[in-house]
């Protein structure tokens, strides 16, 4: 089985038509691109700080696709965070199994903390909160990417205009929260948000950001 199918089995939309697409959306070059990109910025926002971070954490690393492997020529020792061992081998990386909620390293101990898209799935709300404060605890900088509630398509379901749906229409399970929400949490109170087209005029994420 294809690296893409075993991520199509484990984030199934539900719908077979809808996981096809998504598995072919993945096969296409574009989507390194956007990632690359999305990293990229990632680091304009922390000041050039990924370039210069000598430990990185990436809290639900998975396979590596969204971060992991991009930094295999980087200086930096790459830390992944994860209920699931998905088997990256790579020389500057470490696994580490487990999930945010109990992060097993002293306080500040990552120059810098990422993740892409997982914060939306941490339930219920007082692990959420919970694992929030940890990450800040060991981290000196960190970047949380999580989907923009204005987003015009919806990336999990992959569905236009999702908002308009009526609310007992949706199958999402997911955290879908305001800007200024996030940063209620008491893990995010020194911290700020900015907006980022991921796919232009149709994915908006938000990026939650301590620099």
């Amino acid at each position: 089985m294809s690296e893409n199918s075993e991520f199509i089995k484990k984030y199934s939309t539900g719908s077979k038509a809808r996981d096809w697409f998504y598995e072919k959306w993945l096969s296409l070059g574009i989507t390194k691109t956007l990632k690359r990109r999305r990293v990229e910025f990632v680091d304009s926002v922390l000041g050039g700080a990924l370039s210069n971070a000598r430990t990185i954490l990436e809290i639900g690393c998975g396979s590596g696709r969204d971060f992991v492997k991009s930094m295999a020529n980087s200086k930096a020792h790459i830390y992944g965070l994860d209920p699931f061992n998905a088997g990256i081998v790579q020389p500057n990386f470490t696994f580490i199994e487990g999930d945010i909620a109990e992060i097993p390293y002293p306080d500040q101990f990552f120059d810098v903390t990422l993740s892409f898209g997982v914060l939306e799935h941490i339930e219920p709300f007082e692990k959420l909160s919970l694992g929030i404060k940890e990450m800040a605890r060991v981290s000196k900088r960190y970047c949380m990417i999580v989907p923009c509630i204005a987003t015009r398509f919806e990336p999990h379901q992959w569905e236009y205009r999702w908002q308009l749906k009526r609310p007992n229409d949706r199958q999402l399970h997911l955290n879908y929260l305001s800007d200024a929400a996030w940063l209620q949490f008491e893990g995010f109170k020194n911290a700020r948000t900015v907006r980022f087209s991921y796919v232009p005029g149709l994915i908006t994420s938000v990026l939650i950001y301590l620099s």
